[in-house]
Protein backbone atom coordinates (compact mmCIF):
# COMPACT_ATOMS: atom_id res chain seq x y z
CA UNK A 1 0.00 0.00 0.00
CA UNK A 2 1.55 3.59 -0.82
CA UNK A 3 1.87 5.41 2.55
CA UNK A 4 1.28 8.47 3.46
CA UNK A 5 5.09 9.69 3.05
CA UNK A 6 5.35 8.61 -0.86
CA UNK A 7 1.61 10.35 -1.54
CA UNK A 8 3.20 13.23 -0.97
CA UNK A 9 6.10 12.50 -3.00
CA UNK A 10 3.87 11.96 -6.11
CA UNK A 11 4.01 14.62 -9.02
CA UNK A 12 0.02 14.81 -9.46
CA UNK A 13 1.33 15.04 -12.89
CA UNK A 14 2.85 11.70 -13.83
CA UNK A 15 1.84 9.44 -16.01
CA UNK A 16 3.14 5.82 -15.03
CA UNK A 17 3.09 3.13 -18.07
CA UNK A 18 3.53 -0.61 -16.89
CA UNK A 19 4.91 -3.06 -19.27
CA UNK A 20 3.99 -6.55 -18.27
CA UNK A 21 3.74 -10.26 -18.90
CA UNK A 22 0.96 -10.67 -16.70
CA UNK A 23 -3.29 -9.67 -16.89
CA UNK A 24 -3.12 -7.08 -14.33
CA UNK A 25 -7.15 -6.82 -15.45
CA UNK A 26 -7.90 -10.39 -14.75
CA UNK A 27 -6.24 -10.11 -11.13
CA UNK A 28 -7.78 -6.96 -9.87
CA UNK A 29 -11.40 -7.30 -11.20
CA UNK A 30 -11.41 -11.53 -9.50
CA UNK A 31 -10.28 -9.63 -6.01
CA UNK A 32 -13.27 -7.45 -6.81
CA UNK A 33 -15.53 -9.93 -6.89
CA UNK A 34 -14.19 -11.68 -3.73
CA UNK A 35 -11.45 -14.10 -5.30
CA UNK A 36 -8.01 -14.57 -4.18
CA UNK A 37 -4.40 -14.60 -5.55
CA UNK A 38 -3.85 -17.11 -8.37
CA UNK A 39 0.12 -17.03 -7.57
CA UNK A 40 2.66 -15.25 -4.77
CA UNK A 41 2.27 -11.31 -3.58
CA UNK A 42 -0.02 -10.67 -6.36
CA UNK A 43 -2.58 -8.67 -4.79
CA UNK A 44 0.54 -6.50 -3.21
CA UNK A 45 1.44 -5.86 -6.64
CA UNK A 46 -2.36 -4.96 -7.66
CA UNK A 47 -3.24 -2.77 -4.61
CA UNK A 48 0.07 -0.59 -4.94
CA UNK A 49 -0.50 0.06 -8.46
CA UNK A 50 -4.00 0.75 -7.76
CA UNK A 51 -3.09 3.22 -4.58
CA UNK A 52 -0.29 5.31 -6.82
CA UNK A 53 -3.74 5.77 -9.21
CA UNK A 54 -4.91 8.11 -6.70
CA UNK A 55 -2.67 10.33 -6.45
CA UNK A 56 -1.37 10.83 -10.11
CA UNK A 57 -2.92 11.78 -13.89
CA UNK A 58 -2.99 8.09 -14.66
CA UNK A 59 -1.57 4.64 -14.37
CA UNK A 60 -1.77 1.98 -17.51
CA UNK A 61 -0.51 -1.46 -16.97
CA UNK A 62 0.07 -2.51 -20.68
CA UNK A 63 0.10 -6.61 -21.39
CA UNK A 64 2.06 -8.11 -23.94
CA UNK A 65 0.85 -11.40 -22.83
CA UNK A 66 -2.86 -11.06 -24.53
CA UNK A 67 -4.86 -8.63 -26.35
CA UNK A 68 -7.65 -6.31 -25.72
CA UNK A 69 -9.11 -2.63 -25.40
CA UNK A 70 -7.95 -0.18 -23.29
CA UNK A 71 -10.57 0.64 -20.12
CA UNK A 72 -10.60 1.77 -17.22
CA UNK A 73 -10.98 -0.24 -14.02
CA UNK A 74 -12.57 0.61 -10.65
CA UNK A 75 -9.65 1.15 -9.14
CA UNK A 76 -8.32 3.81 -11.04
CA UNK A 77 -5.97 1.90 -12.86
CA UNK A 78 -5.97 2.18 -17.32
CA UNK A 79 -5.46 -1.79 -18.68
CA UNK A 80 -5.26 -2.39 -22.23
CA UNK A 81 -3.36 -5.69 -24.15
CA UNK A 82 -1.10 -6.24 -27.44
CA UNK A 83 0.13 -9.58 -27.52
CA UNK A 84 3.75 -9.57 -28.59
CA UNK A 85 4.38 -13.14 -29.46
CA UNK A 86 1.45 -14.35 -31.37
CA UNK A 87 1.48 -17.42 -33.33
CA UNK A 88 4.15 -17.55 -36.03
CA UNK A 89 7.19 -15.90 -36.91
CA UNK A 90 9.32 -13.40 -39.53
CA UNK A 91 6.97 -10.66 -40.53
CA UNK A 92 4.08 -11.48 -37.92
CA UNK A 93 5.94 -11.36 -35.07
CA UNK A 94 7.60 -8.10 -35.96
CA UNK A 95 3.90 -6.47 -36.55
CA UNK A 96 3.09 -7.64 -33.33
CA UNK A 97 5.92 -5.51 -31.83
CA UNK A 98 4.95 -2.43 -33.56
CA UNK A 99 1.29 -2.77 -32.75
CA UNK A 100 2.91 -2.93 -29.33
CA UNK A 101 4.37 0.12 -29.44
CA UNK A 102 1.71 2.16 -30.98
CA UNK A 103 -0.38 0.96 -28.28
CA UNK A 104 2.04 2.14 -25.63
CA UNK A 105 2.68 5.35 -27.73
CA UNK A 106 -0.48 6.21 -27.05
CA UNK A 107 -0.41 6.51 -23.45
CA UNK A 108 2.52 9.29 -23.23
CA UNK A 109 4.10 8.33 -20.24
CA UNK A 110 6.21 10.21 -17.96
CA UNK A 111 7.44 6.95 -16.12
CA UNK A 112 7.90 3.45 -17.48
CA UNK A 113 8.37 0.31 -16.05
CA UNK A 114 9.35 -2.41 -18.38
CA UNK A 115 9.09 -5.72 -17.39
CA UNK A 116 9.77 -6.84 -20.83
CA UNK A 117 13.36 -8.27 -21.79
CA UNK A 118 12.92 -7.27 -25.45
CA UNK A 119 14.88 -4.96 -27.43
CA UNK A 120 12.96 -3.43 -29.26
CA UNK A 121 10.61 -2.25 -26.09
CA UNK A 122 12.98 -1.01 -24.48
CA UNK A 123 14.74 1.40 -27.45
CA UNK A 124 11.52 2.61 -27.68
CA UNK A 125 10.81 3.16 -23.73
CA UNK A 126 14.59 5.43 -24.19
CA UNK A 127 13.08 7.70 -27.30
CA UNK A 128 10.62 8.94 -25.07
CA UNK A 129 12.87 10.55 -22.62
CA UNK A 130 10.84 9.29 -20.02
CA UNK A 131 12.26 7.87 -16.19
CA UNK A 132 12.79 4.30 -16.59
CA UNK A 133 13.57 1.37 -15.15
CA UNK A 134 13.76 -2.48 -16.15
CA UNK A 135 12.33 -4.99 -13.90
CA UNK A 136 12.39 -8.68 -14.80
CA UNK A 137 12.12 -12.34 -13.84
CA UNK A 138 13.91 -13.83 -16.06
CA UNK A 139 17.03 -15.77 -16.76
CA UNK A 140 19.54 -15.35 -20.08
CA UNK A 141 21.19 -18.84 -20.28
CA UNK A 142 20.50 -19.71 -23.81
CA UNK A 143 23.46 -20.36 -25.69
CA UNK A 144 22.02 -20.22 -29.34
CA UNK A 145 23.41 -17.60 -31.58
CA UNK A 146 20.32 -15.54 -32.22
CA UNK A 147 19.89 -15.49 -28.24
CA UNK A 148 23.37 -13.92 -27.84
CA UNK A 149 22.53 -11.56 -30.14
CA UNK A 150 19.46 -10.19 -28.18
CA UNK A 151 21.22 -10.37 -24.56
CA UNK A 152 23.94 -8.32 -26.22
CA UNK A 153 21.51 -5.66 -27.59
CA UNK A 154 19.34 -6.10 -24.50
CA UNK A 155 22.49 -5.42 -21.88
CA UNK A 156 23.73 -2.37 -24.59
CA UNK A 157 20.31 -0.56 -23.78
CA UNK A 158 20.30 -1.64 -20.08
CA UNK A 159 23.45 0.37 -20.16
CA UNK A 160 22.62 3.40 -21.13
CA UNK A 161 22.01 6.48 -18.80
CA UNK A 162 18.52 6.27 -19.85
CA UNK A 163 17.87 3.58 -17.77
CA UNK A 164 17.38 4.48 -13.97
CA UNK A 165 18.99 0.90 -13.07
CA UNK A 166 17.65 -2.82 -13.70
CA UNK A 167 16.29 -5.16 -11.39
CA UNK A 168 15.87 -9.39 -11.49
CA UNK A 169 13.92 -11.59 -9.40
CA UNK A 170 16.15 -12.29 -6.55
CA UNK A 171 20.23 -12.81 -6.71
CA UNK A 172 21.16 -15.54 -9.00
CA UNK A 173 18.92 -14.16 -11.70
CA UNK A 174 20.87 -10.66 -11.48
CA UNK A 175 24.20 -11.91 -11.24
CA UNK A 176 23.00 -13.32 -14.66
CA UNK A 177 22.08 -9.74 -15.41
CA UNK A 178 25.96 -8.78 -15.00
CA UNK A 179 26.88 -12.30 -16.94
CA UNK A 180 25.30 -10.58 -20.28
CA UNK A 181 27.11 -7.23 -20.13
CA UNK A 182 24.95 -5.01 -17.86
CA UNK A 183 26.90 -2.99 -15.26
CA UNK A 184 26.73 -4.37 -12.08
CA UNK A 185 26.07 -0.97 -10.35
CA UNK A 186 23.15 -0.51 -12.06
CA UNK A 187 21.55 -4.43 -11.39
CA UNK A 188 19.17 -4.42 -7.99
CA UNK A 189 18.08 -7.89 -7.31
CA UNK A 190 14.67 -7.45 -5.60
CA UNK A 191 12.11 -9.80 -4.18
CA UNK A 192 8.43 -9.81 -2.70
CA UNK A 193 7.54 -8.74 0.90
CA UNK A 194 7.62 -12.50 3.15
CA UNK A 195 3.66 -12.88 3.52
CA UNK A 196 4.60 -16.76 4.72
CA UNK A 197 7.12 -18.02 6.73
CA UNK A 198 8.63 -20.94 7.95
CA UNK A 199 8.28 -20.67 11.38
CA UNK A 200 4.04 -20.95 10.83
CA UNK A 201 4.59 -24.63 10.46
CA UNK A 202 6.16 -27.06 12.35
CA UNK A 203 8.94 -29.72 11.08
CA UNK A 204 8.10 -32.80 9.87
CA UNK A 205 9.14 -36.39 10.28
CA UNK A 206 9.10 -39.00 7.19
CA UNK A 207 5.86 -41.19 6.70
CA UNK A 208 6.27 -44.83 7.02
CA UNK A 209 2.35 -45.34 6.06
CA UNK A 210 0.97 -45.12 2.66
CA UNK A 211 2.33 -44.06 0.03
CA UNK A 212 4.94 -41.25 -0.77
CA UNK A 213 2.81 -37.97 -1.78
CA UNK A 214 4.95 -35.49 -4.02
CA UNK A 215 3.80 -32.10 -5.11
CA UNK A 216 4.06 -29.70 -8.36
CA UNK A 217 3.15 -26.20 -8.70
CA UNK A 218 3.23 -24.25 -11.80
CA UNK A 219 3.02 -24.30 -15.53
CA UNK A 220 2.03 -27.42 -17.52
CA UNK A 221 5.30 -27.45 -19.71
CA UNK A 222 7.49 -29.81 -20.85
CA UNK A 223 10.85 -27.66 -19.88
CA UNK A 224 9.42 -27.31 -16.26
CA UNK A 225 10.11 -30.60 -15.88
CA UNK A 226 6.66 -31.64 -15.67
CA UNK A 227 7.22 -34.80 -17.94
CA UNK A 228 10.34 -35.72 -16.27
CA UNK A 229 8.17 -35.72 -12.80
CA UNK A 230 5.64 -38.30 -14.39
CA UNK A 231 8.17 -40.10 -15.74
CA UNK A 232 10.11 -40.19 -12.55
CA UNK A 233 6.70 -41.86 -10.83
CA UNK A 234 6.82 -44.34 -13.83
CA UNK A 235 10.12 -45.67 -12.90
CA UNK A 236 9.72 -45.01 -9.77
CA UNK A 237 6.45 -47.48 -9.34
CA UNK A 238 7.35 -50.18 -11.67
CA UNK A 239 10.69 -50.52 -9.08
CA UNK A 240 7.90 -50.97 -6.48
CA UNK A 241 8.02 -47.76 -5.04
CA UNK A 242 4.58 -46.46 -3.52
CA UNK A 243 4.63 -43.06 -5.19
CA UNK A 244 1.58 -40.30 -6.01
CA UNK A 245 2.37 -37.51 -7.73
CA UNK A 246 0.38 -34.25 -7.40
CA UNK A 247 0.04 -31.39 -10.31
CA UNK A 248 -1.44 -27.94 -9.77
CA UNK A 249 -1.24 -25.43 -11.98
CA UNK A 250 -3.58 -26.62 -14.84
CA UNK A 251 -3.74 -29.07 -17.51
CA UNK A 252 -2.57 -30.20 -20.93
CA UNK A 253 -3.52 -32.73 -23.41
CA UNK A 254 -0.19 -34.05 -24.10
CA UNK A 255 0.55 -34.67 -19.93
CA UNK A 256 -2.63 -36.08 -19.88
CA UNK A 257 -2.22 -38.44 -22.66
CA UNK A 258 1.48 -39.19 -21.18
CA UNK A 259 -0.35 -40.42 -17.54
CA UNK A 260 -2.30 -42.56 -19.67
CA UNK A 261 0.03 -44.50 -22.09
CA UNK A 262 2.62 -45.01 -18.47
CA UNK A 263 -0.55 -46.33 -17.03
CA UNK A 264 -0.55 -43.97 -14.17
CA UNK A 265 -4.06 -42.51 -14.07
CA UNK A 266 -4.51 -43.52 -10.26
CA UNK A 267 -1.81 -42.29 -9.18
CA UNK A 268 -0.68 -38.90 -10.92
CA UNK A 269 -3.62 -36.44 -9.85
CA UNK A 270 -4.40 -33.39 -12.20
CA UNK A 271 -5.95 -30.81 -9.33
CA UNK A 272 -5.56 -27.79 -11.91
CA UNK A 273 -5.61 -24.38 -10.72
CA UNK A 274 -5.65 -23.62 -7.31
CA UNK A 275 -6.03 -20.43 -5.20
CA UNK A 276 -2.79 -19.05 -4.05
CA UNK A 277 -3.95 -19.28 0.05
CA UNK A 278 -4.42 -23.16 -0.47
CA UNK A 279 -0.82 -23.76 -2.12
CA UNK A 280 1.21 -23.83 0.86
CA UNK A 281 -1.13 -26.07 2.95
CA UNK A 282 -1.13 -28.28 -0.35
CA UNK A 283 2.72 -28.50 0.27
CA UNK A 284 2.54 -29.61 3.66
CA UNK A 285 0.13 -32.44 3.28
CA UNK A 286 2.52 -33.60 0.53
CA UNK A 287 5.68 -35.56 1.84
CA UNK A 288 8.14 -33.60 -0.71
CA UNK A 289 7.68 -30.65 -3.65
CA UNK A 290 9.05 -30.72 -7.08
CA UNK A 291 10.90 -28.04 -8.49
CA UNK A 292 12.28 -29.80 -11.71
CA UNK A 293 13.02 -26.73 -14.04
CA UNK A 294 15.08 -27.47 -16.90
CA UNK A 295 17.48 -25.25 -17.86
CA UNK A 296 16.08 -24.17 -20.87
CA UNK A 297 13.16 -22.42 -19.07
CA UNK A 298 13.87 -18.65 -18.23
CA UNK A 299 13.60 -18.99 -14.57
CA UNK A 300 14.23 -16.61 -12.15
CA UNK A 301 14.10 -17.90 -8.41
CA UNK A 302 10.60 -19.44 -8.43
CA UNK A 303 8.58 -18.67 -5.37
CA UNK A 304 7.50 -22.05 -5.06
CA UNK A 305 10.86 -23.08 -3.81
CA UNK A 306 10.52 -20.58 -0.58
CA UNK A 307 6.72 -21.65 -0.36
CA UNK A 308 8.13 -24.89 -0.44
CA UNK A 309 10.61 -24.42 2.22
CA UNK A 310 8.00 -22.66 4.31
CA UNK A 311 5.73 -25.56 4.09
CA UNK A 312 8.42 -28.08 5.54
CA UNK A 313 8.11 -30.73 3.08
CA UNK A 314 11.39 -31.21 2.18
CA UNK A 315 12.04 -29.50 -1.51
CA UNK A 316 13.32 -31.73 -4.39
CA UNK A 317 15.02 -29.30 -7.02
CA UNK A 318 16.73 -29.46 -10.02
CA UNK A 319 20.48 -28.40 -10.96
CA UNK A 320 18.75 -24.97 -12.57
CA UNK A 321 21.72 -22.23 -12.39
CA UNK A 322 19.51 -19.88 -10.70
CA UNK A 323 19.18 -21.84 -7.91
CA UNK A 324 22.35 -22.54 -7.06
CA UNK A 325 22.96 -19.51 -4.93
CA UNK A 326 19.81 -19.89 -2.54
CA UNK A 327 19.88 -24.01 -2.53
CA UNK A 328 22.52 -26.90 -1.62
CA UNK A 329 22.11 -29.89 -2.11
CA UNK A 330 20.93 -32.41 1.52
CA UNK A 331 21.23 -29.08 2.79
CA UNK A 332 18.05 -26.87 2.11
CA UNK A 333 17.16 -29.55 -0.03
CA UNK A 334 17.43 -32.44 -2.26
CA UNK A 335 19.35 -31.71 -5.94
CA UNK A 336 19.08 -33.69 -9.21
CA UNK A 337 20.06 -33.66 -12.72
CA UNK A 338 17.74 -31.20 -14.67
CA UNK A 339 15.91 -32.96 -17.42
CA UNK A 340 16.63 -36.37 -16.20
CA UNK A 341 13.73 -38.32 -15.38
CA UNK A 342 15.78 -41.20 -13.98
CA UNK A 343 17.77 -38.74 -11.71
CA UNK A 344 14.23 -37.15 -10.50
CA UNK A 345 13.51 -40.57 -9.36
CA UNK A 346 16.91 -41.38 -7.71
CA UNK A 347 16.54 -38.22 -5.79
CA UNK A 348 12.94 -38.94 -4.38
CA UNK A 349 14.21 -42.07 -3.31
CA UNK A 350 16.73 -41.01 -1.53
CA UNK A 351 14.34 -38.58 0.36
CA UNK A 352 12.13 -41.63 0.95
CA UNK A 353 14.97 -43.72 2.20
CA UNK A 354 16.43 -41.25 4.64
CA UNK A 355 14.67 -40.44 7.54
CA UNK A 356 17.65 -38.40 9.05
CA UNK A 357 17.76 -36.41 6.23
CA UNK A 358 14.17 -35.62 5.26
CA UNK A 359 13.14 -34.54 9.40
CA UNK A 360 16.74 -32.49 9.09
CA UNK A 361 15.48 -30.51 5.97
CA UNK A 362 12.27 -29.93 7.48
CA UNK A 363 13.70 -28.44 10.51
CA UNK A 364 16.31 -26.72 8.94
CA UNK A 365 13.88 -24.76 6.46
CA UNK A 366 13.11 -21.44 8.98
CA UNK A 367 16.99 -21.13 8.93
CA UNK A 368 16.76 -21.64 5.08
CA UNK A 369 14.57 -18.94 4.62
CA UNK A 370 15.70 -16.39 6.90
CA UNK A 371 18.03 -15.09 4.34
CA UNK A 372 16.15 -16.11 1.55
CA UNK A 373 14.68 -12.98 0.54
CA UNK A 374 16.55 -10.18 -1.36
CA UNK A 375 16.22 -7.00 1.04
CA UNK A 376 14.62 -4.55 -1.73
CA UNK A 377 11.16 -4.97 -2.49
CA UNK A 378 9.03 -4.67 -5.78
CA UNK A 379 7.29 -1.65 -4.13
CA UNK A 380 10.09 -0.01 -3.24
CA UNK A 381 11.74 -0.19 -6.81
CA UNK A 382 8.61 1.81 -7.80
CA UNK A 383 8.93 4.10 -5.29
CA UNK A 384 12.18 4.75 -5.98
CA UNK A 385 10.98 5.37 -10.07
CA UNK A 386 7.88 7.88 -8.62
CA UNK A 387 9.37 10.28 -6.00
CA UNK A 388 10.00 13.40 -6.60
CA UNK A 389 12.59 13.31 -3.94
CA UNK A 390 16.05 12.48 -4.09
CA UNK A 391 16.51 10.73 -0.91
CA UNK A 392 13.72 8.12 -1.87
CA UNK A 393 15.03 8.11 -5.31
CA UNK A 394 18.43 6.55 -4.26
CA UNK A 395 17.19 4.40 -1.44
CA UNK A 396 18.04 1.14 -3.74
CA UNK A 397 21.70 2.22 -4.91
CA UNK A 398 23.31 0.37 -2.04
CA UNK A 399 21.79 -2.84 -2.72
CA UNK A 400 23.25 -3.06 -6.26
CA UNK A 401 25.45 -5.86 -7.17
CA UNK A 402 28.67 -3.66 -7.16
CA UNK A 403 28.04 -2.05 -3.59
CA UNK A 404 28.87 -5.12 -1.80
CA UNK A 405 26.17 -5.52 -0.25
CA UNK A 406 25.57 -9.59 -0.80
CA UNK A 407 29.86 -10.02 0.11
CA UNK A 408 32.18 -11.20 -3.21
CA UNK A 409 30.26 -11.76 -6.09
CA UNK A 410 30.93 -13.18 -9.48
CA UNK A 411 30.21 -9.79 -11.63
CA UNK A 412 31.31 -9.77 -14.90
CA UNK A 413 30.50 -6.91 -17.45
Amino acid sequence: MVTQPLRDELDPKTRLLVIQYGCYADAAERFQRGGGETYFAQRYTVDFLADVARHVARVTVLSYGTSYPRRRLHNGVYVVGSELYPPGRGVQARLAHFALLRVAQRERPTHIAVACPEPTVLAWALMQRARTFAVFADSFTRASRGARLKYRALAGLLNRPGVAWVSNHNLAASLDLARIGVRPEKVVPFDWPPTIRAADNPPKTLRREGPFRVVYVGMMLESKGVGDAIRAVDMLRRGGREVELSLVGGTSPTLVAEVARLGLDAHVHFLGKRPHAHIVPLMSEHDAVLVPTRHEYPEGLPMTIYEGLCSRSPVVFSDHPMFAWRMRDGVTGVRFQAGSADALARAVERLMDDPVLYAALSASAEDTTRDYLCPVKWDQLYRALLSTRRATRESIAPYALARGHYGDLPLAG
